[in-house]
Formats: structure tokens, sequence, C-alpha cells
């Protein structure tokens, strides 16, 4: 295990969705600086949740031979710290030109962790060969201006 791992699976779960247009419609400058106050608190919580799901790794004993009741407990930590941060972003209130795109971030966020749990332990073996569930997910925070989301 290492810790892009952890941080792939916690910065795309949090940056999911397909979400487009991340400026705002509106062209006062009180809704782009309450767009601005909003991106910052989200990048500071995704950049807590990458810290606090790097550490779940830096204090596991999981290696290379780690069985697959080891990976998905693992995985259900992760999960549950990601669980915890889409909750967190989903408290705060998003300025009008990006609420219905946060929302649907969120919902396929949500949607995504749901997929990767189902798959258990076959998460870690898709990224050891390169394949990203949540590629799409990492692209569009990116847009949303979440980009401690989507690194």
């Amino acid at each position: 295990m290492t810790t892009s791992i952890a941080r792939t699976l916690a910065i795309c779960l949090i940056a999911g969705g397909a979400l487009t247009g991340c400026g705002s419609d509106s062209t006062s400058a009180t809704d782009s600086a309450n767009a601005a106050e909003y991106r910052t608190a989200v990048n500071s919580i995704c950049t807590a949740g990458n810290e606090r799901i790097e550490a779940l790794f830096s204090n596991s004993s999981l290696g290379p031979k780690a069985s697959q009741p080891q990976l998905v407990e693992m995985l259900d930590r992760i999960l549950a710290a990601i669980g915890d941060q889409i909750n967190e972003i989903d408290a705060i209130d998003a300025p009008e030109g990006l609420a219905t795109d946060v929302d649907a971030w969120l919902l396929d966020s949500r949607t995504t962790a749901e997929e990767v749990r189902s798959g258990g332990a076959a998460f870690f073996e898709q990224q050891a060969s390169g394949v990203n569930p949540f590629a799409a997910v990492n692209a569009n925070a990116v847009e949303l201006g979440f980009n401690a989301c989507g690194e």
C-alpha cells in the first residue's frame, strides 16, 4: 500500500461528480467572493481529509501480502473518512452559481463510493494496474476549483 493509493481514493471520492461550469453565473462581486470563500472551505476540507486518509495508511501494517479481509477493512475505513468529508462539504451552503453543480458532484461522489465499496478489495488491484475509477471525478473537481479535491 502506498500513500498515493490513499490520496487517489480520497481525492477521487471527494472530488466526484459530473460537474461542469465551475464559474458563477452571477457577475456581482458578492457572488464571486462567496464562490471564492466556498472553494477555499471545500479545499480545506479535502486537504484535511487527504491527511487523515494518508495517516490511515501510515499507521497501517498492511503490506503486499495483505489478506482480502484486511484490505476490505482498510477500504471501509477510508470510505468512512471520505463519507465524513462529503457530509462536511454538503453541510456548507454552496453559492447560487455553484449549487446545482455541487449537488451533482456530491451525488456522484456518493455513488462512486458505493460502487467502490461493492467491489471490495478489487479497488486496490485496479489502482495497482493503473485503472482509476475516479479519474473523471478528479477532473470535475478541478473544473469546479476544488484543486485539493482533484489533485
